[in-house]
């Protein structure tokens, strides 16, 4: 990455880390586009063109089939301002879960948003699996 001066301010040259591009961009950018952006997340297609809210609902309920399947009670919460998307209870052990829309990098690192989490449990759903960390 180099500095070029423009018109009162600095430039940055970087290489995007996914295509290789050498184009203009802030201090510490690494993609071109939105694109490259998605691809080196692994993000799928499929959840282009829905609202977020629409995403995290599937989300929850993909986590409370995978929950049922497990021998879980699961209820859902009907206020979004509420400390958890889901209650499990198994063995007479309550849970309460946060659920996460998460992505894996080509390196497998996850990345899914970290603020405002109020549970025990964080159930990260990715597009083929679900994680609970820690473990339920």
């Amino acid at each position: 990455m180099e500095k070029q001066q423009g018109k009162g301010y600095y430039r940055f040259i970087f290489k995007c880390i996914v295509c290789g591009i050498e184009t203009n961009g802030a201090r510490g950018q690494k993609f071109c586009s939105d694109k490259c952006r998605a691809e080196y997340m692994g993000k799928r297609s499929s959840w282009k063109g829905l609202a977020t809210g629409t995403v995290g609902a599937i989300q929850e309920l993909r986590v409370s089939v995978d929950l049922l399947s497990k021998g879980y009670e699961v209820f859902r919460a009907l206020s979004p301002s509420c400390s958890c998307d889901l209650l499990a209870l198994k063995d007479k052990k309550l849970v309460k879960i946060e659920v996460r829309t998460a992505y894996e990098n080509k390196i497998g690192k996850l990345t899914y948003p970290k603020e405002r989490i109020k549970a025990e449990h964080l159930a990260l759903a990715l597009p083929n699996r679900i994680i609970y960390e820690p473990e339920l």
